[in-house]
């Protein structure tokens, strides 16, 4: 039902309204006829394809519709339909009101074939039966494909073209799975695979050669000239890094874990040479040889303090140097790990000690507190020498017998003094500057050490001898006439 026409009306405005009018009633006639004749010629085919149909199922028919060829045509007797029979068996051709021939379906020869076309008579879509499977194609504006469906024997694919209608993704089927491939001058640059392990991402360099590589394992590979060069890969402790030269040889490790972390270099030979860590047993370096030996260490042991260790060829450790409760301590030792040398100390200073070869201690360094000492001897035999300076006395040089201190030099503030000592340790001879008196004395002892004998010199610088009883209440002297 058309809309009522306004009154006639002479006024310009007035007739360009009503011809505007008119324009646009016309238009949706055309519109409303083209869509009545769409849908008569698809009743047509169906009444035809429905006919057959009845025919070959109810026998005998009364009315048969046979042609080689049935059109259907507009007002304008202009051909908008055409079902006709071709090479592969029927064919319809459908043409637009502006008569460009918009649709066709047919037959290929393996099955059917729809093609649609835009208004420049280009195609813009096309499906068909591609053997087995069948494929669809969406046409870009300057005609080539710029999507394609397909499917076959391994499943569905996709394929997209850029501007220039050359193939620039794909998504495809197979065995293990599907994947998504980015294409670059008609090679893959990237791919997105899924497979039986778990997912894959593959980038390629410009020659077609993988350069990165993501696995579903857990593992990243950056890859030059077909040699893995880092790898970042997560494990059933944790993460790990792996770093390797141009000829794929590793040289860095690192390994992360729950008890802690571990970063290791390699030498040529692939040998972890240098290892730095952390774990329940504390943290540190340490230093191989080509063997693989530990030679050198360095770090924190369980409690937190430092240790620094040294080992010969064979892994024997021959100087350490550690921290005791009162300080530092630093041992060289032979390759069985007997020590030779061990620098330490205490509260009262440092403490060196030399040992022989029977391990035991022949000399000693150590502070005393306001002074020093050094001894040189067998302790197990009590035998040796020694230096000693104190703040608050005199240094004192002595030497030790099987029974003791049997010879002691001192350094007093009134001279130089010397004492030779008795299988007790009494004094037995004493000789130095006096105390008493001008020049020097020296002093002989009894058993008891009582002063028996005495040589010195007097106020007047004269020698004078006093010998006393045993006692030493009595006295004889002798000196100068």
């Amino acid at each position: 039902m058309q809309n009522a026409i306004p009154p006639d009306d002479t006024d310009p405005q007035t007739l360009a309204r009503r011809i505007d009018h008119l324009r646009r009633e016309l238009d949706l006639e055309r519109r409303r006829r083209g869509r009545l004749e769409r849908v008569a010629a698809i009743a047509c085919i169906l009444l035809v394809g429905g006919g057959g149909i009845a025919a070959s199922a109810f026998r005998p028919v009364a009315d048969v519709v046979r042609t080689r060829r049935l059109e259907i045509v507009d007002e304008s007797n202009r051909i908008v339909m055409l079902a006709s029979a071709a090479k592969h068996g029927g064919r319809i051709d459908l043409w637009d009101d502006a008569g460009i021939n918009s649709a066709r379906l047919g037959g290929n020869g393996t099955g059917g074939d729809l093609a649609l076309w835009n208004r420049d008579g280009r195609q813009v879509m096309a499906a068909y039966a591609d053997g087995s499977a069948g494929r669809l194609e969406v046409n870009g504006r300057g005609g080539g494909i710029g999507v394609a469906l397909a499917a076959d024997a391994r499943g569905g694919t996709i394929v997209v073209a850029n501007g220039n209608a050359e193939t620039a993704g794909e998504i495809r089927c197979g065995p293990d799975g599907g994947e998504f491939v980015a294409i670059f001058d008609g090679r893959d640059a990237g791919v997105l695979s899924a497979r039986r392990d778990g997912g894959r991402i593959v980038l390629q360099d410009g020659d077609g050669r993988e350069s990165t590589r993501m696995l579903g394992t857990g593992r990243l590979d950056l890859i030059r000239d077909r040699q893995t060069q880092a790898s970042l890969v997560a494990t059933s402790n944790g993460g790990g890094l792996r770093l390797s030269t141009v000829d794929g040889n590793v040289r860095l490790t690192a390994d992360a874990a729950e008890t802690g972390g571990l970063l290791q270099a390699h030498d040529r030979d692939d040998v972890p040479v240098i290892a730095m860590g952390s774990g329940l047993g504390g943290s540190g370096i340490r230093v191989r040889n080509g063997d693989a030996v530990t030679v050198a260490a360095i770090g924190v042991d369980a409690d937190g303090k430092g240790a620094v260790e040294i080992s010969d060829e064979d892994g024997d450790r021959c100087g350490a140097l550690v921290v005791t409760g009162t300080g530092g301590s630093l041992v060289l030792a032979n390759e069985e790990g007997e020590p030779h040398v061990e620098i330490g100390g205490d509260v009262d200073g440092g403490l060196v000690r030399v040992y022989d070869r029977r391990q035991q201690v022949v000399a000693t360094m150590e502070g005393l507190g306001e002074g020093g000492r050094i001894a040189v001897g067998i302790e197990s035999k009590s035998i040796g020498g020694s230096l000693e300076a104190r703040n608050d006395g005199p240094a004192i040089l002595s030497i030790f017998g099987p029974s003791g201190r049997t010879v002691a030099l001192a350094a007093a503030a009134t001279g130089g003094l010397l004492n030779l000592l008795d299988l007790g340790g009494n004094v037995a001879v004493a000789a130095g500057a006096a105390e008493d008196g001008p020049g020097g004395v020296v002093a002989v002892r009894n058993q008891k050490n009582t002063q028996v004998v005495r040589a010195g010199v007097n106020e007047r610088g004269e020698g004078e001898i006093e010998i006393y009883d045993a006692p030493g209440t009595r006295k004889r002297k002798v000196s100068a006439p």
